[in-house]
């Protein structure tokens, strides 16, 4: 009966309210009987930072860049004659190698024999001449002496005749006759003077013949050696431009060729690289820096070697900086390092090292003297900032200004020498915020200042 009550009651409007009230005073009762909460916070441990210690180090600093192969010498062979090719060497054909003296080609000499026979001809009349001129010069000076004791004579003769004529012993027409006689020999006598005057000029002109003459018989030589077309050092041919029984003008295109003893590449470098380059030189004064290229080069201190980018071996070639570009470009900001590879034919190493032919696309690395440097790791720099361990394991964000050579970075400012330099890549990177410092077991610095800034074998 008291169950069918109770199922009765519920069937009714206020069970719910009543049930809802019932477990509100119920969750009322154990909230105030429980025991209070206590709230206790738990930080992320701090991150480990692996890190190095920031030291000066002997650096070699390093530029690379790239150019093309050119022949030390180039040979652009012009006609210095005109006329036609009588003789062309079998062997001159694109490619082919030719050793020193080699006859190339031949021009028609027979034009250029005549004007030779003539200029002898000519040279020998006007030397005949100049003789002929000195032996007249000769005869003068006899002439001229015998006038001069012809006239002593006469005026002795005259003043005796004279006397007599005082006397009376002879005519006035003899004495006239006698004078007449003197004055011949006085004009006899001045023109054999004027012409032992004239003679020394007419020899100087004929010697200015002979040696005009001389000069046509060398240039007529010349004109004749020049038919004949010798290769003058140990040469490459690159190009052939005529043919047997062409007719060639003066200054036309005959062939091109180059040496084999050098090659030279002419690579491009920004300034900030060169500057890197001689960091360790020393300071220069004005009578230096005018001195000779080539000492200026040596006082630079550069060393180069050249490879090619694309080998699996990269076998080097030894090589010198010979000069400098004269201006910087105008557009890449940059300037002319020239260097120099003796004998690119005599180093072979069969498939691995190639010569060094003309055109080639090849690596040029430089390295200047060792220079005392902060060198760090590149991965230790984020955006210019290097992560550095504070006072009380804190992290610290560093601001530096760096170059880059292959792995590393070299500190220009912003660090100084015992800074604890974090290799740990922290991801977030909060400055102030608490880390776990720990000494990198590694330094990585030390191998690479001694290796790889410097291209293999350039320092051997």
């Amino acid at each position: 009966m008291e169950n069918k009550v109770a199922l009765d009651f519920f069937k009714t409007k206020y069970a719910l309210p009543a049930v809802a009230a019932a477990g509100l005073l119920l969750a009322v009762i154990i909230v105030n009987i429980s025991p209070e909460i206590e709230h206790v916070s738990v930080g992320a441990p701090p991150p480990l930072a692996e890190y190095i210690e920031a030291k000066s180090r002997p650096f070699a600093p390093r530029a690379t860049g790239f150019g093309f192969v050119e022949p030390a010498t180039l040979l652009e062979a012009g006609a210095e004659v005109s006329g036609r090719i009588t003789y062309l060497n079998p062997r001159v054909k694109a490619g082919a190698f030719l050793p020193e003296g080699t006859d190339i080609l031949q021009i028609d000499p027979t034009d250029y024999e005549l004007a030779l026979a003539e200029a002898r001809a000519n040279l020998a009349a006007t030397k005949a001449q100049k003789k002929e001129q000195e032996m007249r010069l000769v005869s003068a000076k006899i002439a001229f002496e015998i006038s001069e004791r012809n006239l002593v004579l006469a005026d002795q003769g005259l003043e005796r005749k004279r006397g007599l004529r005082t006397k009376g012993t002879i005519s006035q027409a003899a004495l006239d006759i006698e004078e007449q006689s003197m004055l011949q020999l006085r004009q006899q006598m001045q023109t054999r003077l004027q012409t032992l005057e004239t003679l020394p000029s007419e020899i100087e002109v004929a010697s200015a013949r002979v040696k005009q003459n001389q000069v046509k018989l060398k240039e007529a030589e010349q004109r004749l050696a020049r038919t004949k077309i010798q290769i003058p050092f140990q040469a490459r041919i690159a190009a052939v431009h005529v043919d047997e029984g062409e007719y060639i003008n003066l200054g036309g295109k005959l062939f091109d060729a180059h040496s084999m003893d050098a090659v030279e590449i002419s690579t491009r470098l920004s300034l900030a690289n060169l500057q890197n380059l001689i960091a360790g030189m020393q300071e220069l004064s004005v009578d230096q820096v005018l001195s000779t290229p080539d000492e200026l080069i040596s006082r630079l201190g550069l060393k180069a070697e050249v490879m090619l980018p694309d080998s699996i071996d990269r076998i080097p070639w030894p090589a010198a900086v010979v000069r400098l570009g004269e201006t910087q470009d105008f557009e890449t900001r940059t300037l002319a390092v020239v260097v120099r590879v003796e004998d690119p034919y005599g180093r072979l190493l069969t498939a691995k090292r190639p010569p060094l032919l003309r055109g080639m696309y090849v690596e040029v690395n430089l390295v200047g003297n060792f220079i005392e440097s902060l060198v760090i790791p590149r991965h230790a720099v984020h955006s210019g900032i290097v992560y550095v361990v504070g006072e009380g394991d804190t992290l610290i964000l560093r601001p530096v200004i760096v170059t880059y050579q292959g792995d590393l970075a070299i500190v220009q400012s912003g660090l100084e020498r015992g800074d604890k330099i974090i290799l740990t890549d922290l991801v977030p990177a909060v400055s102030g915020m608490k880390i776990k410092p720990q000494a990198s077991n590694t330094d990585s610095v030390a191998g690479n200042t001694q290796g790889s800034p410097v291209p293999s074998g350039i320092l051997k």
